[in-house]
C-alpha cells in the first residue's frame, strides 16, 4: 500500500511514504520517467505529453519495483542538515554561475536556439542549460541557446551566458 494499490495498481501513492529506500529507488526513478517524457517532448518540439503512456510506464515500473525484494537501511544515513544546506547552496545560487547581460535576448527563430523551456525562472533555466551539453546560455523568456546565437536589444528580457 505504500506505492500502488488497487487491482491493477491504478491507485497511485494512496499512502505514500518517504521510508528508507523509497525516495532513491522508487520516487526518484518514477520522477525520471516524467522528466524523460518532458525532455523527449522538448527535443521534438512537441508540447503534448502522452499522459496515457506516462501513466502506463509508471504503473509498470511501480509493479516491477513492488515485486523486488531489496533491503534498505533502517537507520538514517548521513547528516540531513548538512545535506540540505549543501543542496540549498548548490541550487539556490545556480544561476549566479552565469554572466547576466541585461536587456538583451536571442534573436527569435535563430537556428542556434534549440529549446524553449516551460519556465522563465533563472535558477530552473540554469539547471536545464547545465543538463544540455550544447547549451551555453539562456534568457528570461525561457529560451536555451547554443554557441553562435545572435542577440538583439530588449526592454524586458535578460540573457545569461
Amino acid at each position: 500500500q505504500i506505492t500502488l494499490w488497487g487491482p491493477t495498481g491504478n491507485i497511485n501513492d494512496y499512502a505514500a511514504k518517504t521510508w528508507s529506500g523509497l525516495v532513491g529507488s522508487y520516487y526518484k526513478k518514477r520522477w525520471q520517467l516524467f522528466y524523460d517524457m518532458i525532455n523527449t517532448c522538448m527535443e521534438k518540439h512537441n508540447p503534448n505529453i502522452d499522459w496515457t503512456a506516462l501513466t502506463a510506464n509508471g504503473i509498470a515500473f511501480s509493479q516491477a519495483w513492488g515485486a523486488q525484494r531489496d533491503t534498505y537501511p533502517t537507520q538514517p544515513q548521513g547528516n540531513a542538515s548538512a545535506i540540505a544546506s549543501s543542496l540549498e547552496l548548490k541550487y539556490a545560487t545556480f544561476h549566479q554561475n552565469y554572466l547576466i547581460q541585461q536587456n538583451t535576448q536571442p534573436i527569435p527563430k535563430s537556428p542556434t536556439i534549440f529549446r524553449t523551456a516551460w519556465t522563465k525562472d533563472p535558477a530552473q533555466l540554469s539547471i536545464l542549460c547545465d543538463l544540455e551539453s550544447s547549451c551555453i546560455g539562456f534568457s528570461t523568456d525561457g529560451v536555451l541557446f547554443q554557441s553562435g546565437t545572435p542577440f538583439q536589444a530588449s526592454n524586458t528580457i535578460n540573457t545569461y551566458l
